[in-house]
């Protein structure tokens, strides 16, 4: 009697240790999950639905406000215009994220052909922590982190190298010490060379997140200027009040990374508390970013690749950096094509999946060459709904396939052509 009674007790004790650990460890993730549990229920009634990309394309068509899509294809060499085989508000400016990083890495490899950069300077990788927000999308800094000390034990990276990375990392930190090292001017030169109507200038992302906390009472609130605070009761809808809030937003991020005494007190704030917004602001957040359109995305890929913004050599550069996928992706292709090239960027944080795809084919005889160009934003999408998209990386599968599947191209485009017969 005396054994079993212990071996109860026992079996209690270990119970209560070890239900007392997980709770304890995972306190904060209990504590995040039941302070977002009303954004966690939004657009759960499409999480079963969108599993399937029919019912992705179903989603589009009942909630077209929150995507953009432009899918084109042209032969090689390019002459004349291109018709769109698919535009859906191709031209209306949302956040795209990293995908964004086309026009960086453009900008670089300008600069490496013109010998304004030097490709093979070593930079410590500290000087990209700078850049990195105490738990804002830290998991992928620290990821690059042992990238580099895999092939860089001394952490020291030719800036060629840290270039390269960007399509494979989602790493912010990196984004912001390669825009700050080259500035936003550069990248400003080739919005107009490439004719681009819709693209804002480019901001580092450590300062919109703050400034993202600041503008919805988050942690970081009780730092804002006095100016902030005015902008911040009054809103911002024109343009002037936009670059504003962006000069802001640079202002902000250069304070963290360059160390002054009261950026200790912003880190410990948001090691305590992280940002202090919830998923859905977050979310919200995105209206503060800088902005580009499906539209403007495509046309200076397709002008990078007619040879019109950069030498042949820089333009090859970048196509180099964006092939970091592979060709195993494009398998559903026809088997009389041979692929003889991919690239695609990817981003996905709080409410935004998007993506830029291109893949170069030439037909088996060797007569024609063809580009098609994919890129598709989906903004302000649903908490829930998200969460579940992005883990499934549904917005790649959907780009990927909407290149090769003749079923997925065919509903899409009748979706299309529904909305269109439907606008007033």
């Amino acid at each position: 009697m005396k054994r079993i009674l212990k071996f109860i007790l026992v079996f209690i004790l270990v119970t209560v240790v070890l239900l007392g650990s997980i709770v304890w460890f995972g306190w904060d993730a209990f504590r995040t999950l039941h302070e977002n549990r009303e954004g966690m229920a939004e657009g759960s009634e499409w999480i079963e639905e969108t599993y399937s990309m029919s019912g992705l394309v179903q989603f589009i068509g009942n909630h077209n406000s929150y995507v953009s899509l432009q899918n084109e294809t042209f032969i090689l060499p390019i002459e004349g215009e291109t018709e769109y085989s698919l535009q859906l508000n191709a031209s209306r400016p949302r956040a795209a994220g990293l995908v964004n990083s086309i026009y960086l890495m453009a900008a670089y490899a300008e600069e490496f052909g013109s010998g304004g950069l030097n490709p093979t300077e070593s930079i410590a990788f500290d000087e990209l922590s700078k850049w990195q927000l105490p738990g804002v999308h830290e998991q992928a800094h620290q990821s690059l982190r042992e990238i580099a000390e895999g092939s860089y034990p001394d952490l020291l990276i030719p800036l060629s190298v840290l270039v390269s990375w960007v399509p494979a990392s989602s790493d912010l930190a990196l984004y912001d010490y390669l825009l700050h090292k080259i500035g936003s001017e550069k990248i400003s030169l080739l919005y107009e060379k490439a004719g681009l109507t819709q693209t804002e200038k480019p901001v580092p992302y450590s300062g919109l997140y703050l400034v993202a906390s600041e503008w919805f009472d988050g942690s970081m609130s009780p730092f804002s200027e006095p100016e902030f605070r005015i902008r911040k009761q009054e809103g911002f809808e024109e343009a002037d009040d936009r670059n504003w809030i962006h000069d802001y937003a640079w202002k902000r991020a250069i304070g963290f990374q360059s160390g002054e005494t009261y950026t200790e007190t912003w880190e410990r704030t948001l090691r305590d508390k992280r940002l202090g917004l919830t998923f859905m602001q977050e979310r919200d957040a995105l209206v503060l970013f800088p902005q580009t359109t499906s539209s403007d995305l495509s046309h200076f890929t397709k002008q990078l690749i007619a040879g019109n913004l950069l030498s042949k050599e820089a333009s090859e550069q970048v196509f180099t950096w964006l092939s970091w996928a592979g060709l195993k992706s494009e398998s559903r292709f026809n088997p009389s094509i041979q692929i003889l090239q991919t690239g695609s960027l990817y981003d996905s944080r709080m409410g935004l999946l998007s993506g830029l795809h291109l893949v170069r084919t030439q037909d088996v005889d060797g007569k024609n060459e063809t580009v098609m160009i994919q890129t598709a934003i989906f903004e302000s999408l649903p908490v829930g709904l998200w969460f579940h998209l992005s883990a499934n990386h549904m917005h790649q599968d959907f780009l990927q396939r909407l290149l090769t599947d003749s079923t997925l191209i065919r509903q899409t485009s009748q979706m299309i052509s529904t909305l269109e017969q439907n606008l007033p």
